[in-house]
């Protein structure tokens, strides 16, 4: 079809190109250019098509072009899909006003505001058609295979598949091939079968877990769809509904926002930041999918949907990999390991006793005689007989695997999981199911779920009476008033479809109730209130307040009412007064209050939850207020009425309480309803008796449980059984208390504030139905149908997985204990085993697997829940297994060894039928054991049995498959038919187990773990949570007393100030005096700090200790041996060796063949050494480096003097200065400080700042980090005593990342891996084929293969021979020198970075850095030195020199004031006669000096006359800061400002001159300072202004309200200009990196003048450089481009001055978007997004913040951009060593693979042999790899462009040069091979050592070739690397070793001075042949590439031929 296509396009294109002469010149034209036209579309679509093949796959960047609203053809929709998803991404408030707001998008998408969308069907498909579904992408679910491969890793299978090839290898050694293979055989059957079952049931749990997360995620979400609001899953969403959002939903598609109240969005998740935004109609209507409601309501329009949102394309890309390990399976996991290794010791003892009873002539052969006759003894029979004893050993070794408990717990926890989703709970974690089982109190919410949820208004009271009494006479006022106070005070809704319909009400269950009753009962009617009534503002409900307000105005009369409801006694408390029934209003006395709390504790006390309504009308003005304040009024409020509302307990809820207390678990309910309706409820769902007091211990509120001391709380927890009025986080503190006394807790919850709760809990419970996203999130289990008693139900699950797992556990170690000491004893006595491993296998995997399947499959029994819970620390196996599992496998050894030492006698029959009876009788053991399994401690074993019907159908088939065992696969499990009598004899043997298990639960246990008897001292384990394994230990729950210890010299002990911290005990801490007491008690003075002398600190340390944290061990170098021996490489090379050891010793007798096996073992085991050493270095490598990258510097006071010194010297009593950016590096209290913000997930995990003050909260707790304001705090507690430092210890550090070029280069020896097995499988068969059809020919030159006439040991010899040589092509393939290559070049790479003042974070960016083509730069302190100085101060229009001698004391005063009481800096004078000390950052260092030495100003003073009221900090966002000063001796109060100049002088409005007078800022006067700043910044100065403004004294109260100072109508009082002067030869490094192909940009805060002054300096801008011209840029206006602007913009942008840390971000992304790879420089904690976002982040040492530098992939130690160039250099330098390693690697791998391919095929042997290879592999590379690794950078790297993303690890020069040495070598190696004896003149032996050692010598030489890549000249440079030319040394001396003396070892003959000069000169052509080939030109395309373009073969063939030209002129 094509070529009809292309045959018709070419007649087309010739009809076109024939033009007529007929046509005019006119026509002509029109003619000619209709064919231009047409032919360059051709040209350029052929050119399109064949890029687009070419590219790889890669992220568009954002498209630079103008995306038009016009409608697609097919499209009904007046606004497309793209236009709408533009919009979303990146928040485009211009567009949207463009195209109409938020009216018109719903206008274009046919969505009416009120009624939505229509809904129907068609509908529905068109907007599904036009814009896509709300589904993602899910990538594929894994097959079988995947699993049957993962299978395949596992080490018991890897040990059985060893233990399977010696047994083939030992059964056909001494059987022969036709008998000798099926013992082998067998275990490889069995082992597949295993794999098989394990494959197919992780596949079968994987899949359960997609169809778990299928129903996880489909969320129900309310929408309003034909004006009624309906659920609907998040699935069915389509652009155009509108979503009703409130507290708790997961935005599910992007939108915008129509209207609500109060929206606070959490959107963490997708950005990162933990700040909440708001989302309302004007600034910010933009909702993302994926983002969290965590306040108020909305209703939101869907604009984009699915793979249309960033949520959308997140989750299309996530794996949903469930590698979870359950704490039971972890434990399975240890005790299958330990009886692994005693099986393994008992293997081992079984080994030597045997080998020594052998070699001691203690064993007797068939005949009587001694086996073992020293020297008269045959080495066929010595092999014989140790084959045999190695065989016996490997049995053993297989009884003590114990493959079926991993697969029991697999079973257990899926059957379980699948058959809890059938009872109405989702398991969430694996771990649940079994904690569950341990649970001893269960914490339960009340409203749905013990109750129905079923909500309906049965009482409404107004005044003092009831509805009923006064029906007829209710007031219309009040009524109306209630209308108010229901339909505008609302989330939900009413719907009626037409006027005869009924109604729909939605919301919550109370919203539906009231609005209910309102309707039907009190006639609202909804819509007409909210025509006569506006919204101004909601405070929206939350489970904290229990209430909800509402501001609204009546459109009529403009009056202004505020309207509350919720919980009656909160309500009640807000009230002044009340209506009675006829409106009457009347005082609330107190005689009237207690009576309405009669009436509401009467309902409370039917069970009834009470609402109260409440209004007060209000002046006009407070809307105004209300948005300032966010807060409505809440006092003198008039009391509406009283609203009851019934909520009945769930059917059968009662009962399911008695069966968890019967069950010894605790029920708890926790309610937010006040203590009469809770009591009610509890009592009527039986968890309090009818009988029980109130005021008991069991009943308590939230607020008196908050408020107990710790004590208290700890004793009296246990107690209560109600917390009524309660918040989230009281529940939180009694799940925390509840875990302290050791208790395991399950909680249910369904709020957003419960996630806390549900995240601490042992079992987290969140309700499906009435539960939010979050909540579920959070939770472990998802309770389907909200029931308490799908709760009880997961509890008997819990018990039932764990009881099911201890039942197959109690079957399992039956078998292997009787079996392993069975096996022992007869091998010890006997010198052979009774059970083979085939039979041993049938037991342990056919047998256990189903046995696995009938015990885990039995279901939760009533018994299970009349026991007590499982304790957490109870051992997995019980007193009772032991008992019975040793009672069972005693008998089982007596049975079977008496059988096995007289069974012939017995039974008269053969030894073969007696290993038959043995055998069968031992399997049959196992089938009734397995009815004994079923009931642990109960006699009676058949209970129950005729219910559990796949438990009897498993035996059944267990017999059916033993039968035909026996019976018919006689020669696969080595046994013989049994006859009836037998069958009955086997059968009676094995049924005596029940009888014994009956006698055995006779026997009486201790309750204590038998094996704590075992202890000489009673130990107790610290309890875990099962959660997580690294858990903080509990508070203590004892009363600590502040009493000194004896040995103290301080007022106050450590534990004491730890637990005031620790615990935040406000109380406690104003108890001992406050944080003035604390510091008296630590002898600290708030000013000058402690004394800081030697003796001083020392007597700290030994009262309260060090500043450090216990750390875990340092892995020793065995744990890298160990890891080293599970490498795939190692495990082949084991293999190979064993297999070369066997054959060798079967061919050449055990003295002579030995060599081969024996050295690949031996070169395995140095390779192990070898990368075992470097492992080990690197992890001590990052051990230093994590030591440095630890070792902070902190700010303290000592002495009265501001000092730094390091983290670790902090002592208790220390003041440390605290900035925005600083970790906080010990417990304190907070001393004194303005505007402390601290974020404290990283301890606690909530996102929320919180403020740190000295009155409310002065805590400071380690581990934190300061996100704004400053502070001093004084140091309490460190090290261990912190939770931070408890948390550190318990981090492993381990390090296992890999980098993209480790990853790259493991798929390339996974590639060279395989090729090797396709080339030696098709060598195997070659050789076989040729062998087999008589095609060979032996020594003689006769045919080895003459059919039937050969004889099996020359088939044997033959075959073994081929084999060996497969192997070593196998071995040539194997390139284990890449991964250590990379290993040395970036462990020695790191080493000498953090010489050169570069510390590496993540190994990645090594290498990264050398593909770098942007790199964005701070200025201050990286282009320049920091060292800041005042050299300009301008007052009004002139300079300091000009009017020095008449500035008024007034003006200098104020300067005074602006400087050293706004300031995070201080001033240090030792005496008078000293100097002075600055401290702070450059800059305010720079300005205290000039305040202090020139304008004389002395701080202290100033601050003894003022007082600080409120600061607002300076950050690099405002670039300014503020402070409000008090002067004590009047009073009066000022504001003070400090900042960026420009910013300053746009606040004032006047100024001061000289001489003190004020004169107004005019514009021409303001024109003037803007050139005075200017030219400031066009000499390079950054320049500071101060203002201020006297203000009210009321001010300092409306700025405590606002948190916000003055900014308008200042006065400037002056100007300053700060120099910072350009680092020495930071211009020479930016050139370098321009020259190296690098753009630098200048990213800065400073002026567009001050910028291009210091970038012209530095040399990143030329001199002529015009400010106007796109090079230069300001942030504001970058920020403000259109994403189409700044893709067209940011490559031309050299500096960007008044920049924020956003547009930093914005710059990076946008550059990264452009196909950049792009280094950044930061120091600010705001810097840490752009650092992360960043492909390299670079962090500065020095003043680098904590935040930034663990943002930052590299930390640049002394802030210099001269070592960002360093970095430059080595990360090229890292990927050029790289590829030189490879090329030598690849030549070798290609000659040796070709080479012994083509002599295994010709002459049926492997030229090099195994130990040659590995020679050459392994040890030749690994100094081939230090020789290259460790090559430094130099110049020439500076000179080429970066290394693209995408471009080839082995480039077209690399190919070209190691094909080039591959041919040359594959050429002489041969050609020795066939004509080298003829040549030289020699033997056979020899000519192998020449071959050998001119091979060597070639990689040799190769090694000078490869230094250089595409240099002809490859010695330049050489002698300055001397540790090369040791290593190729050292090479030559150890290749002169292996031939001359260890010829033994590599099979070599020693060569004379003749041969050793022919092998070097053949060796030495590999020069000249490295010089001619490069000087052959290479494509600049990759070469895989043209080798898919037609002509390829051609340009092949004539390189090849080029090379054969090369090779024959040498």
């Amino acid at each position: 079809m094509s070529a009809i296509l292309n045959k018709a396009h070419i007649i087309c294109s010739e009809h076109l190109l024939d033009v007529p002469a007929s046509l005019n010149k006119h026509n002509k034209k029109w003619q000619l250019t209709f064919i231009t036209i047409y032919c360059s579309r051709a040209l350029f679509s052929l050119v399109k098509n064949h890029v687009s093949k070419e590219k790889a796959i890669k992220v568009s960047p954002v498209p630079s072009h103008v995306v038009l609203t016009i409608p697609t053809a097919n499209s009904c929709f007046k606004i497309n899909e793209t236009t709408l998803t533009d919009i979303m991404k990146e928040k485009k408030l211009g567009k949207l006003q463009i195209i109409g707001g938020v009216n018109g998008a719903a206008s274009s998408l046919q969505t009416s505001l009120d009624s939505g969308i229509k809904g129907g069907a068609e509908d529905i498909a068109r907007r599904q058609e036009a814009f896509g579904s709300n589904t993602y992408k899910k990538p594929p679910s894994k097959s079988i295979f995947h699993f049957m491969v993962e299978a395949f890793k596992d080490l018991t299978i890897l040990i059985l598949l060893g233990c399977a090839a010696l047994s083939l290898a030992f059964g056909i050694k001494e059987n022969g091939l036709k008998d000798g293979w099926y013992d082998g055989g067998s275990i490889f059957v069995a082992v597949f079968l295993v794999i098989t079952v394990s494959a197919i049931s992780n596949y079968r749990q994987n899949r359960q877990f997609d169809k778990l997360s299928k129903v996880s995620n489909n969320i129900q979400i309310d929408v309003i769809r034909a004006g009624r609001r309906q659920q609907i899953s998040i699935f069915d969403i389509v652009v155009g509904d509108i979503v009703c959002l409130k507290i708790g939903d997961q935005v599910p598609a992007d939108g915008l926002f129509l209207d609500g109240h109060s929206l606070q969005i959490d959107g963490s998740s997708m950005t990162g930041e933990s700040d909440h935004v708001e989302v309302n109609s004007k600034p910010n209507p933009f909702l993302i999918s994926g983002t969290k409601v965590v306040d108020g309501y909305a209703r939101m329009l869907v604009t984009s949907v699915g793979m249309n949102t960033t949520w959308g394309q997140m989750m299309s890309q996530l794996t949903g990999d469930n590698n979870e390990q359950t704490p039971l399976q972890v434990r399975l996991n240890k005790l299958t390991s330990a009886i692994g290794k005693v099986g393994l010791a008992v293997a081992l003892l079984v080994l030597v006793v045997l080998l020594v009873r052998y070699f001691t002539g203690n064993t007797r052969d068939e005949n009587g005689g001694t086996e073992f006759n020293g020297s008269s003894a045959k080495s066929n029979d010595i092999i014989n007989t140790v084959v045999g004893i190695v065989a016996a050993v490997v049995t053993i070794v297989v009884v003590a695997t114990a493959e079926g408990l991993p697969l029991a717990v697999t079973l257990t926890l899926a059957y379980s999981m699948k058959r809890m989703m059938a009872d109405q709970a989702m398991v969430r974690k694996l771990s649940a199911c079994e904690t569950m089982g341990s649970a001893t109190t269960i914490c339960t919410n009340k409203t749905g779920t013990l109750t129905l949820n079923q909500m309906k208004v049965t009482k409404f009271w107004l005044g003092k009476k009831t509805m009923d009494e006064v029906s007829s006479s209710v007031s219309s006022f009040i009524v109306n008033l209630i209308h108010q106070g229901v339909s505008l005070n609302t989330t939900g809704s009413v719907y009626r479809g037409s006027i005869g319909s009924g109604f729909e009400f939605f919301g919550s269950p109370t919203e539906k109730a009231m609005l209910s009753w309102a309707v039907l009962e009190m006639k609202m009617d909804m819509e007409e209130m909210k025509r006569n009534f506006t919204i101004l503002f909601v405070e929206a409900f939350n489970s904290q307040k229990k209430k909800s307000g509402v501001l609204i105005k009546k459109k009529e009369d403009n009056t202004v009412y505020v309207h509350w409801k919720g919980a009656a006694e909160m309500i009640l408390a807000m009230c002044s007064s009340y209506y009675d029934a006829s409106g009457v209003m009347k005082d609330l006395n107190g005689e009237e209050r207690m009576e309405f709390k009669k009436i509401i504790q009467g309902m409370a006390a039917s069970s009834l939850r009470c609402i109260a309504f409440a209004h007060k009308q209000v002046a006009e003005t407070e809307e105004e207020d209300v948005k300032e304040k966010k807060k409505l009024q809440e006092e003198n409020m008039i009391l509406l009425g009283l609203v009851g509302i019934k909520d009945p307990c769930r059917p059968g809820v009662k009962n399911a309480v008695e069966d968890c207390q019967y069950a010894g678990v605790n029920i708890k309910m926790i309610t937010g309803d006040n203590v009469f309706t809770a009591r009610a409820i509890a009592t009527e769902c039986g968890i309090l008796r009818p009988d029980q007091d109130v005021n008991s211990a069991a009943v308590v509120e939230g607020e008196e449980f908050r408020n107990y001391t710790p004590e208290e709380r700890m004793e009296k927890v246990e107690k209560i059984c109600i917390m009524a009025r309660s918040s989230p986080f009281d529940k939180l503190l009694m799940v925390q208390c509840l875990k302290q006394k050791g208790h395991v807790v399950a909680v249910t919850g369904d709020g957003t504030n419960d996630a806390p709760a549900l995240k601490e809990a042992d079992i987290g419970l969140s309700m499906g139905i009435q539960g939010t996203d979050v909540a579920k999130e959070s939770s472990d289990i998802v309770i389907l149908d909200d029931k308490f008693a799908s709760v009880a139900t997961v509890l008997k699950w819990g018990r039932c997985v764990y009881t099911n797992i201890q039942k197959f556990i109690q079957f399992q170690l039956t078998v292997n204990v009787a079996a392993l000491v069975i096996n022992f004893v007869a091998a010890i006595s006997a010198g052979e085993v009774p059970l083979t491993a085939s039979q041993l296998l049938w037991v342990n995997l056919i047998t256990d697997t189903l046995g696995a399947l009938a015990l885990a499959t039995e279901k939760p029994t009533e018994e299970l829940m009349k026991k007590p819970p499982v304790g957490r620390t109870e051992p997995l196996i019980t007193n009772v297994m032991w008992r019975n599992l040793l009672g069972q496998a005693l008998y089982q050894i007596t049975v079977l060894l008496t059988l096995q030492f007289k069974g012939e006698l017995i039974f008269e029959v053969t030894e073969a039928v007696n290993d038959t009876l043995i055998f069968n009788t031992f399997v049959l053991c196992q089938v009734f054991n397995e009815f004994n399994a079923r009931k642990l401690d109960k006699r009676n074993v058949f209970k129950g049995i005729h219910k559990n019907k796949l438990f009897l159908g498993i035996i059944g088939i267990t017999i059916v498959l033993q039968v035909v065992m026996v019976e018919f696969l006689k020669r696969f499990a080595s046994t013989e038919r049994l006859n009836w009598g037998q069958w009955g004899a086997c059968i009676a043997m094995a049924a005596i187990s029940w009888p014994i298990g009956w006698i055995v639960k006779c026997i009486p246990i201790p309750e204590r773990p038998i094996f704590s008897y075992l202890k000489w001292r009673k130990c107790t384990s610290n309890r875990g949570r099962t959660k997580g394994i690294n858990t903080v230990p509990p508070i203590p729950s004892h009363v600590i007393l502040t009493i000194p210890s004896e040995n103290s010299c301080f007022k106050i002990d450590e534990t004491t100030l730890t637990d005031t911290v620790k615990e935040k005990k406000l109380e406690k801490l104003q108890q001992i005096g406050g944080v003035n007491g604390v510091a008296s008690s630590l002898e600290t003075s708030l000013d000058r700090g402690l004394n800081g002398g030697p003796e001083d600190i020392a007597r700290r340390r030994e009262a309260f200790g060090y500043n450090t944290y216990k750390k875990p061990p340092s892995k020793s170098f065995f744990y890298f041996v160990v890891e080293a021996f599970k490498g795939l490489t190692i495990l082949i090379l084991l293999g190979c060796a064993a297999l070369s050891l066997a054959f060798g010793i079967k061919e050449n007798g055990l003295k002579d063949g030995w060599y081969d096996g024996g050295s690949i073992f031996v070169a395995v085991f140095l390779v192990i050494a070898v990368s075992a050493i470097g492992n080990y270095r690197q992890n001590r490598q990052y051990e230093v480096l994590s030591k440095v990258s630890s070792n902070i510097q902190i700010d303290v006071i000592r002495g009265g003097r501001r000092q730094q010194i390091s983290i670790f010297d902090i002592v208790v009593g220390d003041i440390v200065c605290l900035k925005i950016g600083d970790q906080v590096p010990a417990d304190g209290l907070f001393l004194d400080g303005h505007s402390l913000q601290i974020d404290e997930s990283s301890m606690t995990g909530e996102s929320d700042h919180v403020e740190v003050n000295s009155k409310q909260n002065p805590f400071l707790i380690s581990g934190t980090k300061v996100v704004d304001g400053y502070a001093r705090m004084l140091v309490t507690s460190f090290g261990m005593n912190m939770t931070w430092g408890q948390m550190m210890s318990q981090l492993t550090g381990d390090i296992k990342e890999q980098t993209p070029l480790q990853v790259q280069l493991n798929k390339l020896t996974s590639t060279i891996g395989k090729v090797g097995l396709a080339v030696a499988f098709s060598a195997l068969v070659v050789l076989l084929v040729r062998y087999f059809t008589g095609n060979t020919r032996d020594e003689n030159g006769s045919t080895e293969f003459n059919g039937s006439s050969a004889k099996s040991n020359d088939i044997i010899n033959a075959v073994v021979g081929i084999v060996a040589a497969a192997v070593t092509i196998v071995v040539v393939a194997t390139a284990e020198g890449l991964p250590l290559a990379v290993t040395l070049t970036l462990a020695y790479s790191m080493k000498r970075m953090m010489a050169d003042q570069a510390m590496v974070r993540k190994l990645s960016a090594c290498e990264t850095m050398g593909s770098a083509t942007t790199i964005c730069t701070d200025k201050t302190g990286t282009l320049t030195l920091n060292q800041m100085k005042v050299t300009k101060f301008w007052l009004g229009k002139k300079t300091m020199d000009e009017v020095s001698s008449s500035i008024s004391s007034f003006i200098v005063n104020l300067i005074h004031q602006g400087v050293s009481l706004h300031t995070t800096g201080s001033v240090y004078r030792g005496s008078l006669g000293s100097g002075f000390e600055f401290f702070g950052s450059p800059t305010e260092k720079a300005i205290l000096s000039w305040a202090v030495l020139e304008m004389k100003m002395d701080m202290e003073e100033m601050k003894r006359n003022f007082t600080i009221l409120f600061v607002e900090a300076f950050n690099s966002q405002k670039k300014k800061s503020g402070v409000l000063i008090k002067k004590k001796e009047d009073n009066t109060v000022y504001v003070h400002w400090k900042g960026a100049a420009e910013m300053i002088l746009a606040m004032c409005s006047s100024y001061y001159d000289a001489s003190g007078v004020m004169k107004d800022l005019n514009g021409e006067e303001r024109m003037e300072f803007k050139k005075i700043i200017q030219g400031m910044a066009a000499s390079g100065l950054q320049c500071i202004a101060f203002a201020h403004k006297q203000v009210a004294e009321t001010e300092e109260e409306d700025v405590e309200e606002k948190k916000k100072l003055e900014e308008e109508n200042l006065t400037l009082l002056g100007l300053v200009g700060i120099k910072d002067p350009c680092r020495p030869g930071v211009k020479k490094a930016v050139e370098d990196c321009q020259c190296a192909g690098v753009n630098v940009k200048m990213i800065t805060g400073d002026d567009v003048f001050t910028a291009k002054a210091i970038a012209t300096e530095c040399g990143i801008l030329p001199p002529d450089q015009v400010v106007d011209s796109g090079a230069i840029m300001e942030g504001e206006e970058f920020r403000n481009c259109t994403p189409e602007e700044r893709m067209e913009k940011v490559e031309k942008i050299r500096i960007m001055a008044r920049s924020s840390p956003f547009d930093k971000l914005l710059m990076v992304q946008c550059l990264k978007q452009k196909g950049h790879v792009v280094a950044v420089t930061g120091d600010g904690t705001n810097d840490a997004s752009a650092l992360k976002e960043a492909d390299i982040g670079l962090s500065m040492g020095i003043r680098g913040t904590e935040v930034a530098k663990e943002s930052s992939d590299i930390v640049i130690l002394d802030d210099k951009f001269a070592t960002v160039a360093t970095i430059l250099k080595w990360g090229r330098c890292v990927h050029t060593n790289i590829q030189k390693f490879i090329q030598v690697q690849l030549t070798v791998n290609v000659a040796a693979l070709v080479i012994n391919f083509v002599t295994a095929i010709f002459a049926g042997k492997a030229l090099l042999t195994i130990p040659k290879l590995l020679w050459v592999n392994l040890i030749m590379d690994t100094l081939g790899a230090l020789a290259l690794a460790t090559e430094k950078p130099t110049k020439e790297l500076m000179k080429k462009p970066p290394v693209g993303r995408t471009e080839q690890l082995i480039t077209n020069i690399m190919w070209r040069n190691l094909l080039a040495q591959a041919l040359y070598q594959i050429t002489i190696v041969l050609t020795l091979q066939f004509k080298g004896e003829s040549i030289f003149r020699v033997t056979e032996a020899v000519n192998d050592t020449l071959i050998f050692n001119t091979s060597v010598l070639c990689q040799v030489f190769n090694v000078f070739n490869a230094r250089k890549l595409q240099k002809k000249n490859v010695f330049e440079g050489i002698h300055k690397n001397k540790l090369f030319l040791g290593m190729v040394g050292m090479i030559i001396v150890l290749q002169a070793l292996t031939v001359e003396l260890l010829k033994r070892f590599a099979g070599t003959e020693r060569l004379n001075w003749g041969q050793w000069g022919a092998c070097i000169a053949i060796a030495a052509i590999s020069l000249p042949i490295g010089w001619i080939v490069k000087c052959i030109p290479v494509p600049e395309r990759p070469i895989f590439q043209l080798a898919q373009m037609e002509g390829v073969h051609i340009m092949l063939q004539k390189f090849i031929h080029s090379l054969n030209i090369c090779l024959h002129i040498l």
